[in-house]
């Protein structure tokens, strides 16, 4: 899936193919019309780039597409609540997820993407631990205007150390 500015959505496409998946190219503009409905698909991957140039916040723009129109909230509400369905979000993909969480069952504790404190473009190497006694570890990198800020549970903010991604 697609919105104005987003790239890559062919190297995601073949990656999605070598893996087996029968990969369909939507745009935005294909739910909006109608030409398309999300009901048809098991998974939904919004693929990353510039959505609205990052006017609104990083993949802000493209969440209040399908949060203000009644017709796009549901169809996305009934997507993600569908069983067996998917969804991965990449770069303002996942921005637009994270902004969409009300709609994600279980999404409630996702984290806000927020402007970094130097209001410019990062780019640096992360480690991800995800558990202290296997020392699983997951290296990528980051790079964005945006960062993941704060996680909450149950509305209060969870402090770095009890986090379970630590970067």
């Amino acid at each position: 899936m697609r919105e104005q500015g987003v790239n890559s959505q062919v190297e995601m496409a073949a990656a999605f193919d070598q893996a087996g998946f029968n990969c369909v190219d939507i745009h935005m503009s294909d739910l909006l019309s109608r030409r398309s409905n999300l009901s048809d698909y098991q998974g939904l991957v919004a693929c990353g780039g510039f959505s609205y140039g990052d006017v609104l916040g990083a993949g802000e723009g493209w969440a209040k597409t399908i949060l203000f129109n009644s017709y796009l909230r549901e169809e996305f509400e009934s997507f993600f609540n569908k069983p067996e369905t998917f969804s991965l979000g990449i770069c303002n993909g996942c921005q637009m997820l994270s902004a969409l969480k009300d709609l994600i069952p279980g999404a409630e504790h996702w984290p806000k993407f927020v402007q970094n404190k130097s209001e410019q473009f990062e780019a640096r190497f992360l480690s991800l631990l995800w558990s202290r006694r296997l020392q699983c570890c997951l290296k990528t990198w980051r790079a964005h205007s945006c960062q993941l800020r704060y996680l909450t549970v149950r509305g209060e903010r969870v402090s770095r150390k009890s986090r379970i991604f630590r970067t």
